[in-house]
C-alpha cells in the first residue's frame, strides 16, 4: 500500500466499520472502502482522495437500506472512477465472496455504480 495515500479520510464522521452483517446502504459503501486500498502507483492523490470522500458523501446520503440520493457532477463522478481504477481489494483471492457476518463490500461497489451511472444520467439531462 501507497504510505502517503494513507492518511486520506475513509470513513463516515462518527461512524466504526460495522462488525455484525448489515443491509444498512451507508455500511455496505464503508465495507466497500474498507476492502481496497490504493496501488503503489495511485496517481494522482488528489483525485484518490477525493473519490473516497464522494462515496463518503454517498453513503451520507443514504437512508437505511435505501440506495444513495446524491447526486454528483461530472468531475465528481471522474475522482470516483479515479478512486476504483487505482484501487486494488486487500484480499484479492476472495474479494468476490460475500462476507457472512459483515455487510457486503460487493453490494456497496454495486451501489457505487449505480450512483455514477444514475448521476451521469442525470447530468445528460440536464445539459
Amino acid at each position: 500500500m501507497a504510505k502517503s495515500h494513507a492518511t486520506a479520510p475513509r470513513k463516515l464522521a462518527g461512524s466504526s466499520s460495522p462488525s455484525a452483517y448489515s443491509d444498512n446502504t451507508a455500511d455496505r459503501l464503508q465495507a466497500y472502502l474498507d476492502s481496497v486500498e490504493p496501488r503503489d502507483a495511485a496517481g494522482d492523490f488528489k483525485g484518490y482522495r477525493n473519490g473516497i470522500l464522494q462515496i463518503l458523501r454517498l453513503a451520507a446520503s443514504a437512508q437505511g437500506e435505501d440506495p444513495p440520493t446524491l447526486r454528483l457532477t461530472d468531475d465528481q463522478c471522474a475522482d470516483v472512477l479515479h478512486f476504483i481504477a487505482y484501487s486494488d481489494p486487500i484480499r484479492p483471492k476472495d474479494w468476490w465472496t460475500e462476507p457472512k457476518d459483515a455487510p457486503s463490500h460487493i453490494v456497496g461497489f454495486i451501489f457505487v455504480l449505480h450512483a455514477l451511472e444514475d448521476s451521469l444520467r442525470a447530468t445528460k439531462v440536464r445539459s
